[in-house]
């Protein structure tokens, strides 16, 4: 049977209808806002130029440098990362006052990054900065991996989070990971860091320094910095941390108005940090007639690390005997380079008054002698201890 003569026509007015359809379905799929077709799991859809859409931006944390001013630092997205940071700790769970390893492991994934600073911030339970420490590596480039270590002390019990971040030399922020890590801190609250047996100050007007300096009394010296502090603290809440970059320098106690005649001996106690080794002298000072005089000394053994040691200097030692109203006495680097120390409870004791047991070895020197220069190890005579 022969198809009729229109039949080629029909076809073709019948595909012009299809593609009119089609054409039309994408017109009005388009000013709708529909896609032009499905989109497979995990692909990504892109404009009609064909760029991919950019993504939302993370949300931005503040992260502090070291000189007060804050630096944005992204959240991680897993978007075009160039660093990695790892974490491992010396202990997940720490006693109070125990020095843990924080060592930070860094990988740079992509690109080159000249003057590094890997940054390490601990945060406390309530999300407060209370720790930062961080160091310069000349360069990363891709492929290579870096150990950093660092050391926290733990003052306070507590569950803490370390974060770590990477940043060129400007504080420009590449890399950040606020879940780097985290460390629990036993101890109940006011747990000695000392192996000192519990401590009894004597009446108020006897105390120079108990958390603060005593009414009557000023701080003064020639240290670099002389700031209260957290990080090691005898008893109380808080120490005195004395540093200096250069040597022979020290934190001097001065009142016009103390009256050091019902008292014999000078108790304070002192830290040596993670290290110790420190090699300290103290000298004494009287009021004459308005001006504060040099008198005597004592030379102190080196410091023990990693716990509080008392120091008991009897006040003949200082000079004090004729002393009537108006004193000072200061506590020096006697090693001729940088030192940092940490002081704490400084107060007098009359007659009768135990003193702390296990004290510091100390011994005599005389002031303006020249001996202030000598190292205690060429000090002929051995050490004493008063303290018993």
């Amino acid at each position: 049977m022969n198809p009729p003569k229109n039949y080629s026509f029909l076809v073709f007015v019948a595909f012009i209808v299809l593609m009119g359809c089609i054409i039309l379905g994408t017109l009005v799929a388009r000013l709708s806002g529909k896609s032009e077709g499905p989109v497979m799991a995990g692909a990504v859809s892109q404009d009609r130029d064909g760029a991919i859409p950019p993504l939302e931006p993370p949300p931005v944390r503040i992260a502090s440098t070291p000189d007060g001013k804050g630096a944005s630092v992204p959240s991680p997205s897993g978007k075009g990362t160039e660093f990695d940071t790892a974490v491992a700790l010396s202990s997940t769970e720490i006693a109070r006052g125990v020095p843990v390893n924080v060592d930070v492991r860094v990988i740079c994934r992509k690109g080159r990054l000249k003057d590094a600073i890997v940054d390490l911030e601990i945060y406390s339970p309530d999300g407060k900065k209370i720790h930062q420490d961080f160091t310069n590596l000349p360069a990363l480039s891709k492929g290579e991996k870096e150990n950093v270590n660092f050391v926290w002390v733990p003052t306070r019990p507590g569950k803490y989070s370390i974060r770590t971040g990477i940043f060129d030399s400007a504080w420009t922020n590449k890399h950040w990971n606020p879940t780097a890590a985290s460390v629990t801190v036993t101890g109940p609250v006011g747990a000695k860091v000392s192996e000192n047996e519990s401590l009894t100050l004597p009446s108020p007007d006897a105390v120079v320094f108990a958390d603060d300096v005593a009414s009557g009394w000023r701080t003064e010296g020639w240290a670099d910095e002389i700031n209260p502090s957290d990080t090691f603290y005898q008893e109380g809440k808080q120490s005195l941390s004395v540093k200096s970059n250069g040597p022979f320098k020290g934190i001097q106690f001065t009142s016009v108005t103390f009256e050091p005649a019902p008292y014999d001996r000078l108790v304070f106690y002192l830290h040596g940090g993670l290290l110790g080794g420190q090699r300290l002298r103290a000298s004494g000072k009287v009021n004459i007639d308005g001006n504060f005089e040099g008198r005597k000394g004592v030379f102190l053994a080196p410091l023990a690390a990693k716990r509080w040691q008392p120091v008991v200097i009897p006040l003949k030692m200082l000079g004090y005997e004729d002393a009537r109203r108006g004193v000072s006495f200061f506590v020096m680097d006697n090693q001729a380079k940088p030192f940092q120390i940490w002081m704490d409870n400084v107060y007098f004791l009359k007659p009768g008054e135990k003193a702390p047991s296990r004290s510091l070895p100390i011994r005599q020197m005389s002031y303006g002698t020249g001996q202030e220069s000598t190292v205690l190890d060429n000090q002929p005579k051995p050490l004493v201890d008063p303290g018993g």
